[in-house]
């Protein structure tokens, strides 16, 4: 793959304007997801039965159920038509943009969402793995911001679209949190098929092609811009197979359980 140099962004102040709004943008859908679910037939129910973490939890899943459907069905269009380098917007493409400013905006507010439920100290605790993911995401995605070869905005591409696992994930939780079990389960299967074909074969495959790309690199990128590529390529593959572990666990136990007449968590 021939590598091309993109041309640093014109404005950067506008760029951090966008963001900016997108922060204050995920922070109304966060806070209006709790309200919709409360005025919902059936919802409202199941909702206020929740404890105050869950109530939490399950507002937090609302922004990121809708910023995981944006972001995942852009970046795959992105890389099926391989358009990353027309209509270029502050030195990337619209459609990159469409991507990468919604998607930082939404990382640091959900990040200021975690550390406030965190400080309420109602029982939610903000997941290591989750704080690596949303490092690794966002310094994926500020090298759009500078000037960076096409290989590592294709890594920030890559890395946005398996994003497309979070929508299957969060209403597989909402459906158990409503107690449809069948549904839950169906889902399940879905999600660990959905984790390996859009998460755990992208990454490996990402840090396969860094590999091999790494004589052409070489010669035209600066070092460190190498190292973080394989850093954060390497970091997402871990965790993301991390997480597969903890949902096969999931389903052996929800398995073994029905086997065994207990009821399923």
């Amino acid at each position: 793959m021939a590598v091309q140099q993109m041309s640093a962004p014109t404005d950067l102040s506008s760029s951090a304007l966008y963001i900016f709004g997108f922060f204050w943008f995920w922070l109304g859908v966060y806070i209006a997801t709790g309200y919709v679910s409360q005025a919902l037939p059936y919802v409202g129910e199941v909702y206020r039965k929740l404890s105050e973490s869950e109530k939490e939890e399950w507002n937090m899943r609302g922004p990121s159920t809708v910023h995981a459907a944006w972001i995942s069905v852009l970046s795959l269009y992105i890389l099926q038509v391989d358009n990353l380098a027309d209509d270029r917007l502050f030195g990337r493409s619209n459609l990159v943009s469409a991507v990468m400013l919604p998607s930082l905006g939404y990382m640091f507010a959900d990040t200021a969402t975690e550390i406030y439920v965190t400080s309420r100290k109602i029982g939610y605790v903000t997941p290591v793995s989750a704080v690596a993911h949303h490092v690794c995401s966002v310094l994926a995605q500020l090298a759009t911001m500078l000037p960076a070869p096409d290989q590592m905005l294709y890594l920030s591409i890559v890395i946005a679209s398996t994003e497309v696992t979070t929508p299957t994930l969060n209403l597989r939780w909402y459906l158990v949190k409503a107690g449809c079990s069948r549904a839950a389960t169906i889902l399940g299967v879905v999600l660990l098929a959905q984790w390996v074909f859009f998460r755990l074969v992208p990454c490996a495959s990402l840090c396969f092609w860094l590999t091999q790309a790494h004589s052409d690199l070489v010669s035209s990128v600066l070092m460190h811009k190498i190292v973080a590529g394989h850093l954060m390529s390497w970091m997402m593959l871990l965790l993301n197979s991390f997480w597969f572990y903890l949902l096969v666990r999931g389903a052996l136990k929800i398995v073994f359980g029905k086997n065994k007449g207990e009821k399923p968590e």
